[in-house]
């Protein structure tokens, strides 16, 4: 077993260290928040190929590169494009969309955050430099505990699935329905 890495029991005890000392709950939970925006990230790319079939030239062209606000509007017009076709998607999406934001933003401001910790015990800070700001000033920090972090990774956790289950959806309602024979 040389140089084979064996995972640590659930209950062990794992020091993790930061550069701001951020304790092993704070990066655990920002780490959640990291794989489920991926996951969610993910679906939605794989829900805009799906949309696209059988053209997948297009679903290549739309999805390389993307970021997520635009992979929302690919998403959002191809939706548009299908229930012009007869595919019913279009009012799903939508409000799904809404949801997504929220949890983007949600996300993007604890992960693009400057962090502080303070003197009060499992408490951290997030700072983000404000968009439209003079000389790259701070907006107010916003006071977060590990439980707070992974009530955000839970509820992108809750996007992504509903998305996934819009995936299934579309996948099964393309079943039935071929635009070319129309």
């Amino acid at each position: 077993m040389t140089g084979e890495r064996v995972e640590p029991a659930e209950d062990e005890r794992i020091t993790i260290t930061s550069a701001v000392g951020l304790k092993a709950e704070h990066l655990k939970a920002l780490g959640r928040i990291t794989v489920n925006y991926s996951f969610m990230e993910m679906m939605l790319r794989s829900s805009l190929a799906l949309l696209c079939e059988p053209d997948d030239e297009i679903a290549r062209a739309l999805t390389s590169a993307a970021g997520f606000g635009q992979l929302l509007a690919h998403v959002a017009s191809v939706c548009e494009i299908r229930a012009a076709q007869g595919l019913g998607v279009a009012a799903d999406f939508a409000e799904l969309k809404g949801r997504m934001e929220k949890a983007a933003k949600k996300r993007n401001d604890v992960v693009h955050a400057l962090w502080e910790v303070g003197d009060t015990p499992g408490v951290i800070t997030a700072h983000r430099l404000q968009r439209r700001s003079r000389k790259g000033s701070f907006e107010k920090g916003t006071p977060l505990t590990s439980m707070d972090l992974n009530a955000i990774s839970d509820e992108i956790l809750d996007v992504a699935s509903a998305l996934a289950a819009f995936y299934g959806g579309v996948s099964l309602a393309k079943e039935s329905f071929n635009p070319h024979a129309r």
